[in-house]
C-alpha cells in the first residue's frame, strides 16, 4: 500500500510540460508587414536606416552643388602646381663630352709650377730648421742622462732639469705641427686656385662647342681608358689658363 500510494503521489507531483508548437510560416508577401501597429523581424528598423542613408546622400549632393566644386578645384590646383617640373634656365647643350688631362695641366700651368717651387723651398727650410732643433734637444737630453748616472745632480736639480726638457720637447713638437699645418694650408690654397682657373677656362672653351660635360682624368684617377682625341681640350684650356702669366712675361 505504501509503495502504491507513494508512487501515485510521485506521479501527481511531476508537472506535465507540453512541447511548444512551431509557428506556421508566414505567407509570401506578409514577412514584415505591421499588424496592429507593430513590426515583425525588425523591418521598421531597416526602413529607418535606409531612410537615414538617403537623407545623408541628398545633403552631400546639395553641398557639392552649391560649392560648385571650388574646394575640390583648390586641392587639385595645389597638387598640379606641386607636380609641375620647374624649368631650368639656360640653353641645353649639344650632348658633347669633352675631357682634360689633369697631369698635363699641373705640369705646364705656370702659376702652379711657381707656387710649387715656393712651397718646396719653404718646406726644405722648415725641415732643416727643425732638424737642427731636434739634434740640439737630443744633445741636452744625452747630457742630462750622463749627469744622472755620474751622480753629480741633486734630486731638486734632476727634477728641475727633467721638467725643463719636457717643456722644451712639447714646444718643439707644437712648433713642428704648426709649421706643417701652415704649409698644408698654402698647398690647399694653390690647389683651389688652380681648380678655379681650370673651371673658368673649361667653361669658356666648352661654351664655344656647346658641350654638355667636361671631365678630367689623371694617372692616379684613370677614369678614361679610351677616348676620342678630338674631344681632348687640354691644350686649349692650358693656353687659356696661362694667358695672364704669358702677358706678365712680355
Amino acid at each position: 500500500m505504501l509503495k502504491n500510494e507513494s508512487a501515485k503521489a510521485a506521479q501527481e507531483s511531476f508537472v506535465k510540460i507540453e512541447p511548444e508548437q512551431p509557428e506556421a510560416p508566414t505567407p509570401a508577401g506578409e514577412d514584415n508587414e505591421p499588424k496592429n501597429g507593430k513590426c515583425k523581424s525588425g523591418g521598421c528598423k531597416c526602413g529607418l536606416i535606409i531612410d537615414g542613408v538617403l537623407v545623408a546622400a541628398v545633403i552631400a549632393l546639395f553641398i557639392l552643388y552649391f560649392c560648385g566644386g571650388k574646394c575640390c578645384k583648390k586641392d587639385t590646383a595645389a597638387q598640379d602646381k606641386a607636380t609641375v617640373a620647374t624649368a631650368v634656365p639656360g640653353n641645353p647643350g649639344s650632348g658633347e663630352v669633352l675631357f682634360i688631362n689633369l697631369d698635363t695641366i699641373q705640369e705646364h700651368y705656370i702659376y702652379f709650377q711657381q707656387k710649387k717651387k715656393e712651397l718646396e723651398t719653404e718646406l726644405s727650410q722648415q725641415e732643416a730648421l727643425f732638424t737642427g732643433k731636434q739634434q740640439s734637444f737630443q744633445k741636452k737630453y744625452a747630457q742630462f742622462q750622463q749627469n744622472m748616472q755620474a751622480g753629480i745632480l741633486t734630486d731638486i736639480q734632476m727634477q728641475n732639469t727633467q721638467q725643463q726638457l719636457e717643456a722644451e720637447y712639447s714646444k718643439l713638437e707644437a712648433d713642428m705641427t704648426a709649421a706643417r699645418n701652415k704649409i698644408d694650408e698654402k698647398t690647399s690654397g694653390v690647389n683651389k686656385s688652380m681648380l678655379d682657373s681650370l673651371k673658368a677656362s673649361s667653361a669658356r672653351i666648352s661654351a664655344t662647342r656647346k658641350a654638355s660635360y667636361v671631365f678630367t682624368y689623371s694617372e692616379e684617377m684613370p677614369i678614361l681608358i679610351c677616348a676620342d682625341p678630338t674631344k681632348d681640350i687640354t691644350d686649349e684650356v692650358l693656353k687659356d689658363m696661362n694667358a695672364p702669366f704669358e702677358t706678365e712675361k712680355k
